[in-house]
């Protein structure tokens, strides 16, 4: 760790301009046999990946600082099942984890009282981390392999060189400053997908409709959207009770689509925040130039209807600093705000990240002053302020905005939800995505005279699930000399399971392995033999079969749930809500179906069981036991329409239940028909709480 340590020490003696100047050359051409821009995870896996293989590498930066989100305050890693992440990206997070084993790296908080996610005991790697931590790794990785960095270098986008043959070339591009840049092979590793128009690769942006893929969750999505929603009935009007005064700002009239129709819409984007609690590493709130509190009118309505709690998402991480995420019907996310982004200039493009930034800044403010706002959630907004060791050439605030979603390419093969549902196969495998169907906010749209967030979906995966080579590679008649492992051949709802930053990591680097491959055999990407490519990934230690488990100890088959007596309600059915947080596992047997779910979090699992007629009926719940499960487990039974709590039971999954390996959660009579919720969340904070099936079973007098 003497290494690590000391990088970080000579890191943060460099400045800026000087890393600059020891990158920037000052030749006027730039040339290399892979030209890789963006230097997000997937930029740094590809160009390490690259470089490894014995190609020459050139990394284009179009940013002073590396790493993405990763290094910009996105150190809460959303990985699902972590024993998916492999090869270089394995490495990167093994890194962290052995910088935290020393003790010598915790110099704000004891390391044994650390209680946040991602460091769990055991585990060879580290999931939450400080992002100046994460940049001077990756930095370390890149001196390491001697990739050559560009950085402040955004490409013009107007301007490539192409030939004109069918399939074409991409032969150079040209940078802002004037330089030009030639490669063999050129990887577009951006978040916004900004070499594909300069490619002339065919691509979409926005949602599209659920027929055009046969989804169920693509499109607009009111129905589904019950996360981060309005409590309380909040009216839509600047004056509820004047109709004629028209809608709030950034709220769309009605009438509204139906869900599942397709749109340009883009979910929201943020600046994900490193905030601490350590009064001796804060800067203060302040509110920013030309702060108006009648733009938080939605905001100060939701404590008007009597919300009290922070609309934030503190995840902690090591030092006492923690990752901040949107949580809430009016948060961080600016919804609505970036519309327009992926094809604006880069100067409109600055003016939109502006307006983030400032809609963040006047929200943290109002939650800090507003008398409207309650004096709790005023004292917990003070009590975590942004951390001054982190970010400190931007005042304490991320470089990057989170762009969650841009440009998307359109080739042979287009992932989608069945692809995550594990319903269609693919048999080029260059990774594996296991993080649940996510996507956030995209619209507010005024329902009946009331405000609704409109696009929040939520849906778990069943398992890893494979993404194709031909979705990282531009279709056969078009650009044959560029790979995309980030702005990849997907459709919305299944780029929200694909586009976390482990993904892209792993994509980045068989990205680089396909580039040299190519290279060496003088051969397009599309017709790259794929059992070479293969062979050349295993060999790095990509991960590129879903029989795997998120605990890394064996692997076993589940009961078929249609040899079971009643109905049961598996996990992974549509319907089944996770939260955050939860692990794909098929480690211990007994468990129903392909697999169950495991959280060491505060994590909840909610299960609709549909309208019951009246009778009687029992529910079972389906929990493998094992000594390292959680001692006290709620499982709640509740009628939905009649807000009706029907039991209310603790069962301690350690244990082999009571007969058949079901734990008995409730007997119950209904009178009339009614809409049943199971719903389960940990009482201790002990142990790992399993997700698996609920069984519901009618009783005869």
């Amino acid at each position: 760790m003497a290494t690590i340590g000391s990088f970080l020490v000579l890191f943060a003696l460099i400045s800026p301009a000087e890393i600059a100047a020891a990158d920037d050359p000052p030749p006027q051409l730039l040339e290399a046999d892979v030209v890789i821009y963006d230097a997000t995870p997937a930029g740094i896996s590809a160009a390490i990946a690259a470089k490894r293989a014995g190609v020459s590498v050139l990394l284009i930066s179009p940013h002073r600082h590396i790493g993405g989100l990763t290094t910009s305050g996105l150190g809460a890693t959303d990985v699902g099942a972590g024993n998916a992440v492999g090869g270089i990206g394995r490495e990167f997070y093994q890194a962290l984890r052995s910088y935290y084993d020393d003790d010598a790296s915790w110099d704000r908080q004891d390391r044994e009282s650390f209680k946040g996610r991602g460091h769990r005991r055991g585990d060879d790697v580290a999931w939450t981390f400080e992002p100046h931590v994460a940049e001077a790794l990756l930095e370390q990785m890149l001196v390491d392999n001697d990739v050559r960095v560009i950085r402040s270098a955004p490409i013009d986008r107007s301007a490539a060189l192409k030939t004109r043959s069918i399939p074409w070339r991409l032969i150079g591009l040209k940078l802002k400053d004037g330089r030009s840049v030639r490669g063999g092979i050129f990887i577009d590793a951006s978040y916004e997908g900004d070499l594909l128009p300069a490619a002339g690769v065919p691509f979409t942006t926005g949602r599209e409709s659920n027929t055009t893929h046969d989804e169920t969750l693509n499109g607009v999505q009111l129905g589904l959207a019950i996360h981060h929603q309005f409590a309380t009935p909040v009216s839509a009007l600047i004056d509820p009770a004047d109709p004629a005064a028209g809608l709030l700002p950034g709220i769309l009239p009605e009438p509204q689509p139906a869900d599942g129709t397709g749109d340009q819409g883009l979910q929201a984007y943020c600046f994900r925040m490193c905030l601490t609690d350590d009064r001796e590493n804060q800067l203060p709130w302040t509110a920013p130039e030309g702060y108006d509190p009648a733009r938080y009118e939605l905001l100060l309505r939701t404590f008007d209807g009597g919300a009290d709690q922070v609309p934030w998402n503190i995840v902690h991480m090591p030092n006492r600093k923690s990752d901040v995420n949107n949580n809430g019907a009016v948060s961080t996310d600016y919804i609505g705000g970036n519309h327009g982004y992926i094809e604006a200039s880069d100067e409109e493009r600055q003016r939109i990240i502006a307006e983030h930034l400032h809609w963040q800044q006047g929200l943290i403010w109002t939650l800090a002053t507003h008398p409207r706002v309650p004096r709790s959630v005023q004292v917990t907004t003070q009590q975590w302020r942004r951390a001054a060791d982190e970010f400190t050439d931007n005042d304490g605030w991320p470089w990057r905005i989170y762009v969650r979603e841009g440009r998307r390419m359109v080739s042979t093969m287009v992932m989608n939800e069945n692809h995550v549902r594990g319903k269609r196969k693919v048999g080029d495998p260059v990774g594996l995505a296991s993080y649940g169907m996510d996507s956030h906010h995209v619209h507010r749209r005024a329902v009946d005279g009331f405000v609704r967030n409109e696009g929040d979906v939520q849906v778990g995966v069943f398992s890893p699930w494979p993404i194709s080579y031909r979705s990282i590679t531009p279709p056969p008649r078009s650009c044959s000399n560029l790979l995309v492992p980030v702005a990849i051949s997907a459709t919305h709802i299944s780029y929200g399971s694909a586009r976390m930053e482990p993904v892209f990591f792993v994509l980045g680097e068989s990205a680089g392995i396909a580039a040299a491959l190519a290279i060496r055999e003088k051969t397009s990407v599309q017709q790259l033999p794929y059992p070479l490519l293969k062979k050349h990934l295993l060999k790095a230690r990509q991960v590129l079969s879903r029989k795997i488990t998120a605990d890394g100890t064996g692997q076993n088959e589940g009961i078929d749930p249609t040899t079971l007596e009643g109905t049961i309600v598996d996990e992974l059915d549509e319907g089944v809500r996770l939260s955050s947080h939860w692990d794909i596992s098929n480690s211990v047997k007994g468990f129903v179906g392909l697999c169950y779910h495991v959280s060491s979090e505060r994590s909840t699992a909610r299960y609709p069981l549909g309208e019951l007629s009246a009778g009687k009926w029992k529910v079972r719940l389906r929990s493998s036991p094992h000594e390292n499960r959680c001692p006290r487990v709620a499982v709640q039974v509740s009628a939905l329409k009649r807000h009706n709590l029907l039991s209310w039971k603790i069962i301690d999954q350690r244990a082999q239940g009571d007969g058949d390996g079901w734990h008995d959660v409730s007997e119950f009579t209904l009178e009339k028909p009614s809409t049943i919720l199971v719903s389960l969340y940990r009482i201790s904070p002990q142990g790992y709480m399993v997700s698996d099936a609920v069984q519901l079973l009618s009783i005869s007098d």
